[in-house]
């Protein structure tokens, strides 16, 4: 990390991942308004239902929707 420029730089993807869904949500709780705040974390958790070993064919339909609604 470089603090200077305010970077991440080498990180591997599944580094990535993790800040993504996990660790952005924590990082962004005090500090942004609670609608945009609201948002960013059901990107997060859709990323998370996404990303998981095993994928219930079920709850696409479900996250299709999610996804939709989280983007608008």
């Amino acid at each position: 990390m470089q603090l200077k420029e305010l970077k991440l730089v080498g990180l591997k993807s599944h580094d990535f991942h993790v800040l993504m869904q996990q660790l952005l949500v924590v990082a962004i709780r005090d500090i942004l308004p609670n609608k945009v705040r609201l948002a960013i974390t059901r990107l997060c958790f859709f990323f998370y239902a996404m990303c998981i070993k095993v994928l219930d064919p079920v709850k696409f339909d479900d996250l299709e929707n999610e996804v939709a609604i989280i983007l608008c």
